[in-house]
C-alpha cells in the first residue's frame, strides 16, 4: 500500500433528503492500494457516501476528490471509477464478453484491444471458457466475478463495491471475499467497501469505518475496531457483547455479583452502571475459585471452530456469554462453574 498518495478523499460531506440526514460532516481519506469498508446499520449513511462518490448523488455541502483532483460537481461517467453492485446489474441480453467489455466500448477502446483486454480481466476472475454465457447461465458468484471484472477491466482510479457479496451464499461469499481482496490488492486500486456484515468487515478491510446516522463513530484497523471500540455503539455493533450489571464498592471498584473486579474503570461510589466485555474476554474455572463468580451453564452454541456457554450468574439477574477455549473440556447444561472476567477487556457502557 502507497500511504502517501490519496486515491479517494471526503472533505465535510453532508447530504440530506428531506428532512433526513444522510451524512453529517463525512471526513474520510482512502489511500492508494488501501480498501476501507464503511459499516453501520441500515440508515446510517455508507451507501449514501459510495454514491456521493461514485458521482449517482450530489452533496449538499463539502468536496469530493480523486487525488488532488476536486470531482464533486462531475457527472458519473467522467470519474474513472469502478462501481460492483450488490445484484450484479449486468445486461441479460449480453455475454460475460459483452458485459466485461461494455465500459471499454463506451469509452471509444478500439476492438482489438478491448478483446485482449477482456480475455485478460475475465481470466483474472477465473471465468474463462464462459465467456460467450448469457447471466441466466451462470451462478450467483460467477455473475458477481463478471460484475467485478467489468468494474476493473479499465483500471479504474478506485473501486466501489456496495454490498456485493449480500446475495450469495456462505461458502461462496467467502471465497469471493478473499478473490476481491487479492484482486484489489493485486491492482493497487483504492477501494471502498460497503457492508452492514461486521464479520465480513473484519476480514476484508485494511480500515473500518463504523457510521450511525450520518456520522462516523471510529475508523480504525479492524483490530483497533474489535479491541479498542471508543464508544458503546461501536463495541455492542462490532461482534457479541456481554452487558453486566455493576456496583462501585466503598474503594471504588467495580462489583460483578458482589466479585470485585481489579478494572481501572471508577465511578461515584454506591452507583450502578453497566460493562461490555465480549465473550473471548470471558474465561470459565470451576466453581469457587477465588475471585470467580460462580454460575450455571444454561445453554451451549457449538460452531465447530468455537463453542460459546451461556452462563447464568448465580447472584445477578445476568447471563453472559463465554468463549470455551479447550475442546477437550466438557460442560453440560445444569453444570456449576466459576467465571471470571478479564479486568483489562472491560469497556464502562455508553450508548454514545
Amino acid at each position: 500500500m502507497n500511504n502517501h498518495e490519496i486515491a479517494l478523499k471526503f472533505s465535510g460531506v453532508s447530504k440530506a433528503f428531506g428532512q433526513v440526514v444522510a451524512l453529517d460532516d463525512f471526513d474520510l481519506t482512502l489511500q492508494q492500494g488501501e480498501l476501507v469498508t464503511l459499516l453501520g446499520p441500515s440508515g446510517c449513511g455508507k451507501t449514501t457516501a459510495l454514491r456521493i462518490a461514485a458521482g449517482f448523488e450530489r452533496p449538499n455541502s463539502g468536496s469530493v476528490f480523486v487525488k488532488d483532483k476536486d470531482v464533486t460537481s462531475l457527472p458519473a461517467h467522467t470519474r474513472n471509477m469502478g462501481m460492483v453492485f450488490q445484484n450484479y446489474s449486468l445486461f441479460p441480453h449480453m455475454t460475460v464478453a459483452e458485459n466485461v467489455g461494455f465500459g471499454l466500448r463506451v469509452r471509444g477502446v478500439d476492438a482489438a484491444e478491448r478483446d485482449m483486454l477482456v480475455v485478460e480481466a475475465v481470466s483474472r476472475v477465473r471465468l474463462a471458457g464462459l465467456e460467450g454465457r448469457y447471466p441466466h447461465q451462470l451462478s450467483g458468484g460467477q455473475q458477481q466475478r463478471v460484475a467485478l471484472a467489468r468494474a476493473l477491466v479499465f483500471q479504474p482510479e478506485v473501486l466501489l463495491l456496495d454490498e456485493p457479496l449480500s446475495a450469495l451464499d456462505a461458502k461462496v461469499r467467502e471465497e469471493l471475499r478473499d478473490e476481491i481482496r487479492t484482486l484489489q490488492r493485486d491492482a493497487g486500486i483504492g477501494a471502498i467497501f460497503v457492508t452492514h456484515d461486521q464479520d465480513e468487515a473484519l476480514n476484508i478491510s485494511d480500515r473500518v469505518c463504523v457510521m450511525k446516522d450520518g456520522k462516523i463513530q471510529q475508523i480504525g484497523s479492524p483490530r483497533d475496531i474489535y479491541l479498542r471500540p471508543v464508544n458503546g455503539f461501536v463495541a455492542r455493533f462490532i461482534g457479541a457483547m456481554n452487558v453486566i450489571d455493576i456496583q462501585f464498592s466503598p474503594q471504588n471498584k467495580p462489583l460483578i455479583a458482589g466479585v470485585e473486579l481489579d478494572s481501572s474503570i471508577t465511578g461515584q461510589v454506591g452507583s450502578v452502571a453497566q460493562i461490555l466485555v465480549r465473550p473471548d474476554a470471558v474465561s470459565l474455572c470451576q466453581r469457587g475459585t477465588f475471585g470467580s463468580i460462580d454460575g450455571t451453564v444454561v445453554g451451549e452454541h457449538f460452531s465447530g471452530a468455537t463453542t460459546i456457554l451461556r452462563i447464568r450468574l448465580d447472584r445477578a439477574e445476568v447471563t453472559i456469554s463465554a468463549m470455551l477455549v479447550s475442546r477437550n473440556v466438557q460442560l453440560n447444561v445444569g453444570d456449576g462453574v466459576g467465571v471470571v472476567v478479564d479486568p483489562n477487556e472491560v469497556l464502562l457502557d455508553s450508548q454514545n
